[in-house]
């Protein structure tokens, strides 16, 4: 899959469009026939055992529920005859669905509709029987004091359904077969004598002759219908050992695709996972290629009929966990790329046709994952970047450079580390030997330094829920707080391990589950059954929520009320107790004058840090219920919302109920206000290892960054770079409107300064080498090759009305409004600054570039600061409007790799009037350049025009500019730049109504552009 910018979806067959709109159209229902099929079994089998009557139910159901298929499928089979259904598994939980029946098709997230005669049904047949008797029930009057006793400050999982998050061996299905792997239980049955395990063994024989039961069923069905090949194929799979593993790509995906259809009606449970698909489906897609069976245009047909499939699975859920996690999520998690056990890249031509399907299809299911290392190949990392494009959020990436050690550090071997799969949304597991029970809890750490700051007592309820280890108020040292803060946490910690172990004890009493058994390893080996500990790993996920939070709220204490100090901690107190009611200048205060984590501030990252880190050392030394380790994630999907709506008011500025960050590693939101570069700075200072239960970022970016091969790379670059950083995870969210911009400095009469050490306030004059700077900005993709750091200089001769940064244009440090960022640094001072970003130059082949304002009116101290990069190996640039001194202009020339030279208007009138000056120096200099500048030692020379709509944007001046840059034997690379309106919001926020543009658009009408650019750019 080659580098290719798209501006537009890719294309599917015809088959495919029509089977995603038929799915899409069908409604969803609440499905209650494995309910009854459920409640039937139990009653006629009272006195078998849990196991028994589980295995039995499953069996039932396998040979009971109505099926169907469509005559276009190529992929058959559903837990369901319809699609998107809502099944109600009555052993996990039903006193919920009592409680909402009536309102499923009306509540805020993930609606179902319900038939009548299913209202009926279950509150006359399946409500009575199992009242009191459900997994739910069970939890609630085993556990409910200890879960209740911590409710607001962990939210304890798994209380109403069975134990999802699991990666099976697939490999292993697809290659021996229901039947080979009933043939396994059925030899180990016969030679077991001990009962528990005769009985494990039995069941496990019982579901596997119904599972091959139900796939017969499928090929009657088919070949009723006439669906010769999906009946063969179907009829092979059910049948004998000698026949029922797959052997083409095709019968591989169906296998596939029936393991995870049966282990949904096994245990109606979230995230079961396919892992890396195209590693294990690799030898049978190259052995149909060879023998001519198969093309890729049709193995792609076939993927995406997959993919359709595991769009037809949602998960019903109560309405406070639909708040959690809305969006039917059922996290069928594939992995692509990643490395091989020995340590080679194992990308091959499935992680690209994996990739095309996404990019056809944009649908939420399979939530794909690409693994990158080191040694990813740049055309992976290119395809990549063009799907994420698309805006599907898709593939979100995973890092085998941290997340292998972080697997290792939990006692994983290396070979299983390093074939580590995802389940769910971000949770890290291993392929096919591992329970890792990874969303066990939710520990919001917010909350409990909420507490701490208000002795115990809940800021939302005024109920006490933990002990009073006094208030704000009353610590007279940021000492005291984190002492509070630890014994709130320690507090709440200890309950609910008490909680989560009551939990898993329930689910092995109530939740055997033999079938997802005889596809993890050693569960078959140990006669033992998952959920009580016979998988080859047993871990258990904790998330620790929600770092960024906490990170900006005790920056906030330390920087303005312990260490400044600005703000009296007992105002402060009581301001958070009335939620900031009449104390807006207070909560300004905190929001703008401390750090916030998500800005590339090392101590305020390292306070994320610490905390994350106290959280997680608690588990060591500790087991869970099946023997297994304690670890710890930072992801909530989409609890934030609920979590944080559970927060009181915070030392941040965070007003009471509002949402915590998202993600679990990302800043709080509009907080980043440095870009994606300094995010992923930030983050990086989390130690990767504290997140191997998993860990989720997200970012933003328009989709302008994709539209061209150039902004591909670059992306790509990002991507290397976050594999440097040695970062677990990123999602990438293409969104279609960009933040605010802030506010700049009003426009004010040019002056070209007789020397470059004026200042406008108070103090000191500048020396040689310092520098008036009126912004930073990461991320730069714009100001020369790579991802670039851009350092705007103060002060320019020109006034154009187009200027995008008006607040550049005074000379020295004008006290003027919105001049925040205006300051005056040292040379050595600003190469730190700009530094900080050299990861991502050396990954993109970036660098800085000087802009403004006019950056050469600060010319000595732009050479020195240039000359550190430079000795450093940094490529430097320089964006000139040429109205400069020629001196100016010859002293920088050896001190640069790069100009970015500003043409604009060829009139001399034309160009005074709408500037301030005629362009007799501008074209002089250019002259100059192009005499001089391109001999040996000389940097490369770009020429920039913006193109305003009615100015420079005409065919008589791009003509004249043409034929004056054709005057040089020189091939000039000439970038039209389109018309960007930044200004205008600059203006708004100056309370300014005199903006020249206010007319105009985002730009010039795409065609337009396209059209100048053709004719005058293209060689």
């Amino acid at each position: 899959m080659a580098i290719r910018a798209y501006s537009g979806r890719m294309k599917t067959s015809f088959r495919i469009a029509s089977l995603k709109q038929k799915m899409q159209a069908e409604p969803r229902y609440l499905s209650l026939e494995q309910a009854l099929i459920i409640t039937r079994i139990y009653q006629a089998n009272e006195g078998a055992s849990v196991a028994q009557k589980r295995a039995l139910s499953l069996a039932a159901a396998l040979r009971e529920l109505e099926i169907s298929l469509d005559e276009e499928e190529l992929i058959v089979g559903n837990r369901t005859a319809g699609v998107r259904a809502g099944v109600v598994f009555p052993e996990a939980g039903i006193s919920w669905i009592d409680k909402e029946l009536e309102t499923l098709s009306t509540r805020p997230q993930d609606k179902f509709n319900v038939h009548k005669q299913d209202i009926d049904d279950f509150r006359h047949l399946v409500l009575p029987y199992w009242k009191g008797k459900s997994l739910e029930d069970t939890i609630r009057a085993e556990a409910g004091t200890v879960v209740d006793a911590i409710g607001r400050v962990v939210k304890i999982n798994q209380k109403d359904h069975a134990q999802g998050h699991i990666c099976p061996d697939t490999a292993l299905w697809i290659r021996v077969g229901a039947a080979g792997i009933q043939k396994d239980a059925e030899a180990r049955l016969s030679r077991e004598t001990n009962p528990s395990k005769r009985e494990f063994y039995q069941c496990v024989v019982t579901v596997l002759s119904a599972a091959r039961d139900f796939m017969m069923r499928y090929a009657l069905k088919a070949e009723a219908l006439h669906l010769s090949e999906v009946a063969r194929i179907c009829r092979k799979l059910a049948g004998p050992p000698e026949v029922s593993g797959a052997e083409t790509f095709h019968e591989a995906l169906q296998s596939l695709w029936f393991l995870f259809v049966i282990l949904h009606m096994e245990s109606n449970a979230s995230s079961f996972s396919p892992g890396r698909a195209d590693q294990y489906l690799l030898p049978y897609y190259q052995r149909d290629l060879e023998a001519g069976r198969l093309d890729e245009a049709q193995a792609l047909e076939l993927i995406q009929a997959l993919w359709l499939k595991f769009n037809g699975i949602v998960y019903l859920r109560n309405s406070h966990s639909a708040a959690f996690f809305a969006g039917f999520p059922i996290g069928f998690n594939v992995a692509l790329g990643g490395r091989n056990p020995d340590g080679t890249d194992a990308t091959n031509s499935l992680s690209y046709l994996f990739l095309k399907a996404q990019g056809a299809l944009g649908l939420p299911q399979p939530n794909l994952s690409a693994r990158l290392h080191e040694g990813s190949p740049q055309k992976f990392l290119d395809a990549c970047s063009t799907v994420i494009g698309l805006g599907s959020g898709m593939p979100q990436v995973f890092n085998d450079e941290s997340i292998v050690p972080a697997l290792m550090a939990q006692g994983i071997a290396r070979e299983h580390a390093e074939n580590y799969a995802i389940v769910g949304c971000v949770e890290l597991t291993t392929h096919g030997n591992n329970l890792g029970w990874s969303d066990a809890a939710m520990f919001n750490l917010p909350k409990t330094l909420e507490l701490a700051l208000n002795g115990g007592v809940d800021l939302i309820t005024g109920q006490r829920l933990s002990p009073d280890n006094g208030t704000l108020a009353d610590f007279s040292s940021y000492a005291d707080v984190e002492k509070a803060f630890t014994a709130q946490i320690d507090y709440f910690f200890e309950k609910m391990i008490d909680a989560c172990e009551k939990v898993e004890s329930v689910h092995r009493r109530l939740m055997p589950t033999a079938f997802l058994s005889a596809v993890i390893d050693d569960c078959l080996e140990r006669g033992l059954d998952v959920v009580a500990g016979g998988a080859h790993y047993n871990l258990s996920g904790i998330q620790a929520i929600q770092v960024a939070n906490v990170a900006d709220a005790l920056a906030a204490l330390k920087t303005l009320v312990y260490d400044q100090p600005l703000v009296d901690r007992k105002v402060l107190f009581e301001a958070l107790r009335s939620n900031f009611q009449g104390n807006d200048e207070l909560r300004k205060m905190l929001m703008d004058k401390a750090p916030k984590y998500g800005n590339d501030v090392a101590w305020v990252d390292e306070l994320a840090n610490t905390w994350v880190t106290y959280f997680a050392r608690k588990f060591e030394g500790r087991t869970n219920f099946r023997g297994g380790r304690y670890h710890t994630g930072m992801y909530t999907v989409s609890a934030h919302v609920p979590m944080g709506a559970n927060v009181g008011a915070s030392p941040d500025g965070r007003l009471a109920k509002t949402p915590l960050a998202d993600g679990g590693m990302s800043p709080v939101y509009g907080r980043d206000l440095k870009g994606p570069t300094a995010v992923l700075k930030s983050v990086s200072r989390i130690n990767s290892a504290l997140g191997s239960n998993g860990t989720l970022l997200n970012l933003k970016f328009l989709p302008q960054f994709f539209t061209t091969d150039e902004g591909i790379r670059k992306f790509s670059s990002l991507l290397k770079a976050f594999v440097r950083l040695k970062i677990n995870h990123a999602q990438f969210n293409v969104v279609r409107k960009g933040p605010s911009v802030l506010p700049a400095t009003p426009l004010t009469s040019p002056n070209w300064p007789p020397t470059f050490r004026t200042r406008s306030s108070p103090g000191p004059l500048m020396t040689m080498s310092d520098l008036t700077i009126f912004d930073v900005q990461r991320f730069s993709i714009h100001d020369g090759p790579g991802i670039r750091t851009t350092a705007f200089l103060k002060g320019c001769p020109l006034r154009c009305l187009w200027c995008q940064n008006p607040e550049g244009l005074e000379f020295g440090l004008a006290d003027v409004a919105g001049s925040e960022k205006i300051r005056e640094v040292s040379a050595a001072e600003l190469a730190e600054e700009l530094l900080a970003d050299r990861v991502f130059f050396e990954t993109s082949g970036g660098g800085v570039t000087f802009s403004g304002g006019e950056p050469l009116a600060q010319v000595d101290g732009l050479i020195e600061t240039a000359r550190i990069l430079r000795d450093l190996g940094i490529h430097v640039a320089v964006e000139t409007s040429l109205e400069v001194p020629p001196s100016a202009l010859e002293k920088v020339l050896p001190e640069v790799d790069l100009i970015l030279a500003d043409l604009k208007v060829w009139d001399s009138e034309a160009h005074k009037k709408w500037t301030g000056h005629t362009n007799e120096r501008i074209l002089s200099n250019f002259r100059f350049l192009a005499d001089s500048a391109l001999a040996a030692g000389r940097p490369a020379v770009q020429v920039r025009t913006p193109l305003i709509p009615g100015h420079t944007a005409l065919d008589s001046n791009l003509s004249d500019l043409r034929n004056f840059l054709a005057a040089w034997p020189v091939r000039w690379s000439w970038e039209l730049l389109d018309f960007n309106p930044l200004a205008r919001s600059k203006y708004q926020a100056l309370g300014r109504s005199d903006y020249p543009f206010e007319h105009v658009g985002k730009g010039l009408p795409a065609e337009e552009l396209h059209r100048l650019r053709k004719e005058y750019c293209q060689p």
